[in-house]
């Protein structure tokens, strides 16, 4: 927010000469105020200065509105009707079961149905060299150490 705010004041302060018709004469060192030719440049000034407010409010304010907008139309209570519309018809004709495949360390692979808790374990058989342990609720399987 910083850099959007600091461009955007220094441009406006760079400008306000232009707004008010005041002409900075370098070589001839004077200041006029309300010349012929700064009398061309206040139009292009105020669309300037215009346009520096707009584009500033919508980088500070739709910007994040727009990144956010996805996730809370999801989870909020649009998609959830969305969601409801669009899985009603799914929901009525039984759904369709979908199978995963997983492989294992020795290169099979197992189908694992979609409608399976991922908490049960499948892969673990007996003989394969695998132990599971308990480490602050997360169940670990790892190679049993050489004996």
């Amino acid at each position: 927010m910083r850099p959007v705010l600091l461009t955007a004041t220094v441009t406006a302060l760079g400008v306000i000469p232009m707004a008010l018709n005041i002409e900075f004469d370098f070589i001839r060192q004077e200041i006029v105020v309300g010349g012929i030719a700064g009398s061309w440049f206040t139009h292009l000034s105020a669309a300037l200065v215009s346009g520096l407010f707009v584009s500033t409010a919508l980088t500070l304010v739709m910007v994040p509105v727009m990144i956010t907008a996805p996730s809370v139309i999801r989870n909020g209570w649009i998609g959830r009707l969305v969601g409801t519309i669009v899985m009603a018809p799914v929901r009525l004709l039984g759904g369709r079961r979908t199978t995963a495949t997983a492989a294992t360390a020795d290169g099979a692979t197992i189908a694992i149905p979609a409608d399976i808790d991922s908490a049960k374990r499948f892969i673990k058989t007996e003989g394969s060299g695998l132990v599971e342990t308990e480490q602050d609720g997360v169940t670990v399987v790892s190679r049993q150490a050489a004996e």
